[in-house]
């Protein structure tokens, strides 16, 4: 199959050596995009609950000044880099269809970051934040499910596609103030009936995050149906307001 068909790197489309290299990235690319880690041993310069990057001073209080003021529905958020360079190319293109293995590569990438963390960081399900159906109809996809399904298998953890349900069509986050965002996605997704996440860890999924609201309002409403932690996995976090 590869002879008629041979793998190609999903960011640049360069000829890959063979089927095995991970993500279908080239090893150029896959620098380019995985421009740093959300957490290390030796770096406490990024919150872990955020993903806000403070200054050594900033690491040493109790309350990070972008979260600490806001109910910690949030236990971790991992993401791949910030929403710059190739990076935000990368997740530009990843929301078309025709370029869903690009998602799921990104979606690799993001998997490794939250395995570097060690076995101690479990999750037992993975569920992508939904889109309404007139967005659906308009984008032809949900780039968040390819995320999760990607993330799913290199985790080996379940996955729960339609879990969440968007209620009302919302405005486009990154067009807001960011006093705006919390009110205009409250109250618009909720959990489908039949899905059970009692005391357990949700993995929330999305392809970026600007202040969080979405993820947030999404972590609200899976610990209101008894979710014991929720973290968060997008590929880029926007830039500090």
């Amino acid at each position: 199959m590869d002879l008629l068909f041979p793998p190609c790197c999903t960011f640049c489309d360069d000829p890959l050596p063979d089927g095995s290299v991970p993500h279908f990235l080239c090893a150029p690319c896959k620098q380019l995009l995985n421009q740093e880690t959300l957490w290390s041993g030796k770096n406490n310069e990024i919150c872990e609950r955020c993903g806000w990057r403070m200054s050594p001073g900033e690491c040493s209080r109790a309350k990070c000044p972008s979260c600490g003021s806001v109910p910690p529905f949030l236990h971790r958020v991992f993401f791949v880099g910030r929403y710059q360079d190739e990076l935000r190319q990368a997740v530009i293109r990843a929301k078309r269809p025709a370029e869903h293995p690009l998602a799921a590569s990104l979606g690799g990438l993001l998997a490794e970051k939250m395995i570097e963390t060690g076995p101690s960081f479990r999750v037992d399900i993975a569920v992508p934040i939904p889109k309404f159906w007139t967005k659906r109809i308009v984008k032809g996809a949900n780039t968040a499910e390819v995320l999760v399904e990607a993330i799913g298998r290199r985790l080996a953890v379940r996955t729960a596609p339609a879990a969440l349900a968007a209620r009302r069509r919302t405005r486009k986050q990154g067009l807001l103030r960011k006093s705006q965002r919390d009110a205009n996605v409250r109250g618009s997704m909720v959990v489908r009936a039949g899905y059970d996440f009692h005391a357990t860890h949700v993995l929330v999924v999305d392809d970026i995050m600007t202040t969080g609201a979405t993820a947030r309002e999404a972590a609200r409403v899976l610990c209101k149906c008894g979710a014991a932690a929720v973290s968060l996995a997008v590929i880029a976090r926007a830039a500090q307001e």
